[in-house]
C-alpha cells in the first residue's frame, strides 16, 4: 500500500539520527533547519569561496511545526511572528520569540545534549522525533496543495552541495 511505503521510507531515511546529537537549530526566513551529529566546515559551490559550518545531517522545515518538552510547547513555528523589542519585522534576526526561544533552547543543549532517541510518522509526511530529557519534535503538513513541507539530506564533508535530499510533499 503507498500509504505504508511512505511511513516506513521516511522512519527508514531518517533512522540514521538515532543516538546523534542535535547540534544546530536555527531559521532562514520562516523556514526551520535543524542539524543532527558533528558538525565540520564545508565548502559550498552555491556561495564562490566560501565555506560554512554544517552538521553531518540536516532537515530543513517549510511547514508546522513545534518542539514540545515535558507536555509543554518549548518553541513552534508561530513564533516566528510574535514580534520583539518593538519592532515591525519579525525577519530580523532577533526580533520575534523564536530567535528568542532558540537561545534558551541552544544554552539547554550545551548544558545537557539531546539525542535522537526514536522515530515516528505518518502515512502524510508528519514526523514526531523524540530526544531525551522529554524533548520532542513534532513536524505536521498542514496544507491541502502540493508543496515542500520538509527535505532531509546528509552533508559530505569533502563532496560540493550536489547531494541528493529527501523531500515530503
Amino acid at each position: 500500500m503507498l500509504e505504508t511505503n511512505i511511513k516506513s521510507d521516511i522512519e527508514n531515511k531518517l533512522s540514521c539520527l538515532i543516538n546523534l546529537s542535535l547540534s544546530d537549530f536555527g531559521r532562514a526566513g520562516n523556514m526551520l533547519w535543524i542539524g543532527f551529529g558533528d558538525r565540520f566546515v564545508k565548502e559550498s559551490s552555491i556561495y564562490k569561496e566560501s565555506s560554512r559550518l554544517v552538521s553531518k545531517y540536516s532537515l530543513h522545515v517549510s511547514c508546522a511545526w513545534r518542539l514540545l518538552h515535558s507536555d509543554e510547547i518549548f518553541i513552534a513555528n508561530n513564533d516566528f511572528y510574535v514580534i520583539k523589542n518593538d519592532s515591525i519585522s519579525w525577519d530580523t534576526i532577533g526580533n520575534n520569540q523564536f530567535d528568542e526561544r532558540k537561545g534558551l533552547l541552544l544554552k539547554s543543549i550545551e548544558l545537557q545534549k539531546l539525542f535522537v532517541r526514536k522515530i515516528e510518522s505518518d502515512i502524510i509526511g508528519g514526523i514526531k522525533i523524540f530526544f531525551n530529557d522529554g524533548f520532542v519534535l513534532e513536524v505536521f503538513p498542514n496544507c491541502s496543495l502540493k508543496d515542500e513541507y520538509w527535505r532531509f539530506f546528509e552533508n559530505f564533508p569533502h563532496q560540493l552541495d550536489d547531494n541528493p535530499h529527501f523531500v515530503i510533499y
